[in-house]
């Protein structure tokens, strides 16, 4: 008698496929397994004995292949948090490079506006100058409150 090369399937499913069909024994591993103190004929023994082990060997190489795919998700995950903690570290550099650019072009405008009144005593004027550094001086301050959003602190780390 021939073993039923199928019985991963029929054990899992429980449904006995075409290709076994003429395989009247095909669920005797599910049997023995609900009925260990049954006692069987040597044929129907060896054949359940073959379709054991048959199914004992899938199994096994089914848990390797997951534990393979389990150490290739986590060497995955370990270098997506690799990438995103440079990128975070990068980031908050370059937000401290932004926030200490900005804060030299205020005190720049403010040096600009003090000399520029400094200059007014002994007539020397721009109307179109002042109101350029005005413009300036406001945009300096739009982008101040919006690096309030970009606090360039690590968050805290999760409890």
């Amino acid at each position: 008698p021939r073993l039923c090369v199928c019985v991963c399937l029929c054990v899992r499913v429980g449904v006995c496929c075409p290709a076994c069909a003429h395989h009247h024994q095909c669920h005797s591993v599910p049997s023995t397994v609900q009925d260990p103190k049954k006692q069987l004929p040597y044929q129907q023994l060896r054949r359940s004995w073959g379709q054991s082990w048959h199914l004992i060997r899938s199994l096994k190489e089914d848990c390797i292949r997951l534990q393979q795919g389990q150490r290739a998700a986590m060497m995955s995950l370990l270098r997506y948090n690799s990438t995103l903690s440079k990128l975070k570290t990068t980031m908050m550099s370059m937000c401290q490079q932004l926030k200490a650019k900005l804060d030299f072009f205020r005190v720049s405008i403010q040096i600009d506006l003090e000399k520029y009144s400094e200059q007014m005593s002994y007539g020397i004027t721009s109307e179109k100058m002042i109101a350029a550094w005005n413009e300036m001086q406001m945009k300096a301050e739009g982008c101040g409150r919006v690096s309030g959003l970009c606090t360039c602190t690590p968050p805290p780390p999760p409890p």
